[in-house]
This record gives C-alpha cells, sequence and structure tokens, in this order.
C-alpha cells in the first residue's frame, strides 16, 4: 500500500495531469471539474469511507498557505485556455488565427473581442471568449498596483481587451 506521501505525489503527478490536453480546448463545466476533484480527494484520502481530513480548497492552497499545492483545476483550465488570447494578440500569422479572424470576425482586421463574433462561436472560442472578464479583472489589478507603462506588448495586450 502507499503512504499518504505517495498518494499526494500520485494526485498531482497523474491525477492532476490526465485532464491537461481536454483542458487546453475545452472549458470544462463545473461538474465535470467536480467530479475529478471527487476522485482525486478519494484517492488522496485513501478511501471512499473515510472522513476528509481537510477542505479540498484549502487542499489546493500553496504549501506556504497550508495547503497541499494540488492544481485548482478551474483555475487551471482558465489559464490553460487564456494562453490561446495571449497568442492571438501576440505579432505573426498562424493559421488558426487567421482562420478565426475569417470566421468570426469577418468585418474586421484584428481581433475585437469585447463585440460579439458575427456568427455563434465554437465549442473552444466560446471558452476561450469566456477567459475574458477574468483576464480583465486581473488586468486592473496590475494595472493600479503597478501602474503599468504603456509600452510594446503589454499596451497590445490592454488595447486588445479594451478598446
Amino acid at each position: 500500500t502507499l503512504s499518504s506521501a505517495g498518494h499526494l505525489v500520485l494526485v498531482k503527478a497523474v491525477l492532476s495531469a490526465l485532464p491537461t490536453y481536454w483542458m487546453t480546448i475545452h472549458k470544462f463545466p463545473k461538474w465535470v471539474i467536480s467530479k475529478i476533484d471527487s476522485i482525486r480527494s478519494s484517492f488522496l484520502w485513501n478511501d471512499n469511507n473515510v472522513k476528509k481530513l481537510v477542505n479540498w480548497k484549502t487542499v489546493c492552497l500553496n504549501t506556504n498557505q497550508g495547503g497541499l499545492s494540488i492544481i485548482n483545476l478551474s483555475n487551471f483550465n482558465m489559464a490553460l485556455l487564456s494562453k490561446w488570447l495571449w497568442r492571438a494578440v501576440t505579432p505573426g500569422s498562424f493559421l488558426w488565427k487567421d482562420w478565426i479572424l475569417t470566421l468570426y470576425y469577418s468585418n474586421n482586421s484584428h481581433l475585437v473581442l469585447h463585440s460579439l463574433p458575427s456568427v455563434k462561436p465554437s465549442p473552444f472560442w466560446s471558452g476561450v471568449l469566456s477567459c475574458i472578464p477574468r483576464i480583465k479583472n486581473c488586468f486592473m489589478s496590475i494595472w493600479e498596483m503597478v501602474n503599468l507603462v504603456y509600452s510594446g506588448m503589454i499596451f497590445g495586450m490592454v488595447r486588445f481587451l479594451f478598446l
């Protein structure tokens, strides 16, 4: 049998990593994340009949905050989908980016994500678009705390999100 530390390592290395590929292209519904968290929790605590020792939100905190540093799948899913937004605003021409522009933003030569696409977006693009409010809140916090300078990539990202 595995020790508690062995269970923790397997939860972090295997059970948290299995959905990663799908999370890069799909926004997982809350019930899916809840089911995966239930499986991870049951495995971590070694038995379905044992009372859980700590709240799952606490388990997902960093170790310096009293948690076990297990990935919060909801945040991880949003981060992976947000990476597509970053790729969309960085310079360069990519086939997928040109296809998104042509399909959803035929009236514009660049992505304008505060306006709705001209046709109903695919599940992939809907998931990516669902990240925008969270990114805007994060950017506004960073903007206020650090008082960012308008330059290069950061200005491009701010312009992309707010104009």
